[in-house]
């Protein structure tokens, strides 16, 4: 179902998830402000093989390399998203019993670092979105010094100024010119009856379509059951007739690229990344009692243990 408007430029996300009573707090250190309330979307966008957290104009991409903590709190559950600048943000959920709930706990455990309180959580990549940043060429112009350039600029502007001169005088030729327009006596004006006149932009049934096609929508979402049934995060991919809206492009990438920016400046309190090991790796350190608490740096996980999305 293809509802909110596909113009050019715009790509579209399926709602794989619809959460009510949501509200996103931007912080700093012991600051906080509002940032916007309302209902949590969690859009599928195959274009870019990644899911997004979307409330109203609030879009923030789910990378498994960028921890999130949830932590329970007495009515409802409280999760930091870091973000650049060292700012990060609060989502909290009111309704924590429902299915759709849990369903979004099983998504966020498999498509980001999602961690609850302080358990330690291995991190890897995500899925390749095939995005990367363009490269600017930065062109260098060389010192005009030879004489022969030096004529040639010089020439130009003798014609440009040459070319002001013949305009202003055109200018000063027409002050005897006369003009041929008549002057129009008010008595002569008719009145038009605009009511009369004027038609309708809108084709014909335009508002009725309009209407079914938000009908339909609604009766989608309340269709979906990923929002009524708590599901594995196999069948949560498993999304066929839901609700679609459609996102600009440059909002889309400019999310997805501030994000990268966390994962590569490091801009949240890491947790310990442990390098994933064999059956028979964890039996030995067990055994010898030897508890990573750190890794190296740039830590990868092996590329056969990356699951690819599925749209």
């Amino acid at each position: 179902m293809e509802h909110f408007t596909k113009e050019s430029g715009n790509i579209k996300g399926l709602e794989v998830l619809f959460l009510e009573n949501v509200e996103i707090q931007k912080i700093f250190g012991t600051r906080s402000q509002f940032a916007s309330a309302g209902a949590l979307q969690v859009l599928f966008v195959k274009e870019y093989n990644r899911y997004f957290l979307k409330v109203n104009d609030f879009l923030y991409p789910l990378m498994k390399r960028i921890p999130i903590y949830g932590e329970q709190g007495a009515l409802s559950k409280i999760y930091l998203l870091p973000t650049t600048n060292g700012f990060s943000y609060r989502l909290i959920i009111n309704d924590t019993t429902s299915a759709a709930f849990r369903n979004f706990e099983t998504l966020l455990s498999n498509t980001s670092g999602f961690t609850n309180e302080d358990s330690l959580k291995v991190r890897e990549r995500s899925p390749d979105d095939k995005m990367s940043r363009p490269t600017i060429k930065k062109e260098h112009s060389a010192p005009i010094t030879s004489n022969k350039a030096v004529s040639g600029i010089t020439g130009l502007l003798k014609t440009g100024i040459e070319k002001v001169k013949n305009a202003a005088m055109g200018l000063a030729g027409t002050k005897s010119l006369t003009s041929t327009k008549k002057r129009i006596n008010q008595s002569e004006i008719k009145t038009k009856n605009f009511r009369q006149e004027a038609q309708s932009t809108f084709k014909k049934n335009f508002f009725s379509e309009e209407l079914k096609l938000t009908q339909k929508f609604f009766e989608l979402r309340s269709s979906n059951l990923n929002n009524t049934e708590e599901r594995e995060f196999k069948d949560l991919k498993k999304v066929t007739d839901v609700p679609t809206i459609y996102l600009f492009k440059e909002t889309i990438e400019e999310a997805i690229f501030r994000n990268k920016d966390v994962i590569e400046q490091r801009m949240y309190n890491d947790i310990p990344e442990v390098e994933k090991k064999g059956i028979v790796g964890m039996l030995k350190d067990t055994v010898s009692g030897i508890i990573h608490r750190e890794a190296p740096k740039h830590v990868e996980a092996e590329p056969q243990l990356v699951e690819h999305y599925q749209g």
